[in-house]
């Protein structure tokens, strides 16, 4: 098949699985390439299957992977890291000149057109156009034409506009009078003071005595006396004098103080130890479970060489072999359970380097290895190319739960082999 670039695809912002065929058909079924453009990293599987699958070959960016499925899967190994992905058909990335795994010049060309002519027609309705049709002296006469009335500026003349101009009134003539300055005067005098700038108005019935209206009436005995006001005053004055006099810390005599076999509970009410655990030898109340967290944690050192952050070890690796393997030979790694390590791993992980071509598979167990499964496909490994697998783990992680990592070697007997695992948050 003739290699072809089919196109590009940009993935964001989640890390659930793409199926590549849904944007190229064409790619489904016939030999195909993928190449991470960057600058995150992505997971690739190739399927006949159209349910999406739990682990696939990571391409860092610039790395390229083909193989043939029906199903093409993609996914982002980071939700916060997009990536784009080129697609393509045929053995070779366009410009690469190799295929498989591995590194590669982004997809990328030019096409040369050579006989391109130099001069290109231009079509209007009719042609050739009336001679002088677009000349500037053409254009100077149609403005010449125009004159000034609608030339920037210019001025209409209106010769019949009439002198005086009819205004219309709901009846006419106006009464004599009606808009004169002496009848504005006039009603300004009738309507007197009240209304004039400053005016006053007189209220002659007015009561002296004014009624208060309350919530409740009558009042309580002795609510409006001044008896009444001096016991309130009295009280303030007792709380008043009960307060430290100035803001600050104040000693025991100086201030309002709680005691603390009584008052200590009202803090936490609710308050009580989880279960099956007692406050430690010598330790009493809120200060003694303090105490006790403290030495907890002084004392609790991280294990030698142990790099954590936040209470997560971030990473754990192992070398699973270095032993040559003969022609044909399958080496299964050490089997590895997260749970007894740290159990906030979320990715198990295989590197390998062999000088011969082979196929590096990550498998798992969850009945404490009495059968091991495909938790990735095999991802093919190039002689003297560097590969690698990675496979989110889902679902209960329990004591029964392990991975390993698994290779299987070529026609060819190898001089050299790297294995290795590891567990990582990311």
């Amino acid at each position: 098949m003739t290699d072809k670039f089919l196109g590009a695809v940009i993935i964001s912002n989640t890390t659930d699985w793409h199926d590549v065929t849904s944007d190229f058909a064409a790619a489904s079924g016939a030999a195909s390439w993928v190449q991470n453009q960057g600058p995150g990293t992505v997971l690739v599987a190739y399927t006949d299957s159209a349910v999406a699958p739990i682990g696939g070959a990571r391409l860092e960016d610039g790395d390229f992977f083909g193989a043939t499925g029906a199903h093409i899967w993609v996914r982002l190994r980071r939700a916060d890291y997009p990536a784009t992905l080129a697609i393509g058909l045929g053995a070779t990335v366009p410009g690469n000149g190799a295929s498989g795994g591995g590194g590669g010049g982004a997809v990328g060309g030019s096409v040369a057109v050579s006989n391109f002519p130099a001069t290109q027609a231009i079509s209007a309705a009719a042609l050739p156009l009336p001679a002088g049709a677009a000349s500037e002296a053409k254009l100077e006469a149609v403005r010449a034409l125009l004159a000034s009335p609608l030339a920037v500026g210019g001025t209409v003349s209106v010769s019949n506009f009439p002198a005086t101009q009819a205004v219309s009134a709901a009846a006419l003539p106006l009464p004599a009078g009606a808009a004169s300055e002496a009848k504005l005067e006039a009603i300004r005098l009738a309507v007197g003071s009240p209304l004039q700038a400053g005016g006053t108005v007189a209220v002659s019935n007015f009561p002296a005595t004014q009624a208060i209206s309350v919530a409740t009436l009558p009042l309580p005995a002795g609510a409006a006396t001044a008896v009444g006001q001096v016991s309130a005053q009295a009280s303030l004055t007792a709380i008043a004098a009960s307060l430290p006099g100035a803001l600050g810390a104040k000693a025991g005599a100086a201030s309002t103080s709680v005691v603390v076999a009584s008052d200590l509970a009202n803090l936490e009410p609710g308050g009580a130890p989880i279960t099956g655990q007692a406050m430690p030898a010598g330790g009493v109340g809120l200060t003694g479970w303090l105490s006790a967290i403290y030495y907890a944690g002084v004392n609790s050192p991280l294990p030698a060489g142990a790099a954590q952050i936040g209470g997560v070890l971030s990473y754990l690796g192992y070398i699973d072999s270095t032993t040559a393997l003969a022609a044909g030979a399958s080496w299964p790694g050490t089997t590895r359970t997260p749970s007894s390590s740290n159990p906030f791993y979320n990715y198990f992980n295989a590197s390998v380097f062999a000088d011969q071509a082979g196929t590096l598979y990550i498998e798992r167990t969850i009945n404490t290895g009495a059968s091991w499964e495909l938790a990735t496909p095999g991802v093919a490994v190039a002689a003297g190319v560097p590969a690698s697998a990675s496979v989110r783990m889902t679902g209960l992680q329990t004591s029964a739960t392990s991975y390993r990592v698994r290779f299987v070697n070529g026609a060819t007997a190898q001089t050299v082999f790297r294995l290795s695992s590891s567990f990582s948050a990311n």
